[in-house]
């Protein structure tokens, strides 16, 4: 009898702690992607009253469904808190929800900013985000946003917050940034045909594909950063260590590269075998099946590289 009523006990607290998580975030996620993303319109009437998918699928798969995901991390048993029904874990979950919506959206507005400015370069022109997916209903751009989110989720979630110093913190980032953009560089000279970029597919040709492929990647290198991080924590002590980032830069690299190298390989066969050109399917014919096919390749086979060389 007792037990059950400590089973009971413990059910109902983390129910409560469940309760509060979904509210605090739901209510603050409501306002700061109303006032600071949209900041134009109301969020309630871009969703119901405004027949564009691009808007949902931005508002749910770059926002709502991400920042769930960070509180379900909170509330895992390997979590921040202990669950011993104090006062100070309802306060402490609160806190760490605000600040992952505050970082989150940082990252958020920061990329939306660099997609502003950089897009001058490559096409000449300055690229608002915002007005593409609310005003241009671009469904390509609404799932680049959500690619971006998967990174900035993968940041957040390699972030021991109030835990590590600063420097560590901040060193770990600046890491993590540099090497995605190097990622995309270099599936970019693997696959992108030479007189086009992601920026020209999404924003220019409204093409889907593009973006769909780059939400693999994304998925696919989160896979191996976070993979690349727990193996080698057992042989370093931390971020500070020269020798840790060296080996998990070439740990990375190498992983990411082959990735690319064996999906390179299945195209030529598929090429060869099918008699088609998948380029021209992704980049021409807009080929939004294969996309999400070859955006499953990059997922499944990091897996499995990850999985037999890290093991």
């Amino acid at each position: 009898m007792a037990s059950y009523i400590s089973g009971l006990e413990s059910f109902c607290i983390i129910t409560s702690y469940i309760v509060v998580s979904l509210i605090t975030a739901g209510v603050l996620g409501w306002i700061i992607y109303s006032k600071l993303v949209l900041r134009t319109k109301s969020l309630k009437e871009v969703l119901f009253n405004e027949d564009n998918l691009s808007i949902w699928l931005d508002a749910a798969g770059s926002f709502a469904i991400p920042i769930l995901f960070l509180v379900s991390t909170i509330l895992t048993p390997s979590g921040k808190f202990t669950f011993y029904s104090s006062w100070v874990d309802y306060i402490n979950i609160i806190l760490y929800i605000i600040l992952y919506l505050c970082i989150f959206t940082f990252f958020r507005l920061t990329a939306e900013l660099f997609i502003y400015y950089f897009s001058k370069f490559q096409l000449h022109e300055k690229i608002s985000i915002n007005k593409e997916i609310y005003n241009e209903k671009n469904i390509a751009a609404s799932i680049l946003n959500i690619s971006i989110s998967v990174i900035a989720t993968n940041l957040l979630l390699n972030e021991r917050f109030l835990v590590e110093s600063f420097s560590t913190n901040f060193i770990r980032l600046l890491i993590i940034l540099v090497l995605s953009m190097g990622f995309l560089s270099i599936y970019k000279s693997f696959f992108f045909p030479t007189n086009s970029s992601l920026f020209k597919e999404t924003f220019v040709d409204n093409n889907p594909c593009s973006a769909i492929l780059f939400l693999g990647q994304a998925v696919s290198a989160s896979l191996i950063i976070d993979k690349v991080i727990d193996f080698l924590k057992i042989s370093y002590n931390g971020w500070l260590n020269f020798g840790y980032i060296i080996d998990f830069v070439l740990f990375t690299t190498s992983i990411y590269v082959l990735m690319l190298l064996i999906v390179k390989v299945i195209k030529a066969i598929l090429n060869f075998v099918l008699k088609v050109n998948i380029n021209k399917e992704l980049y021409k014919q807009n080929n939004i099946g294969y996309s999400f096919t070859e955006s499953g390749f990059y997922v499944v086979l990091s897996l499995i590289i990850i999985s037999t060389f890290l093991s």
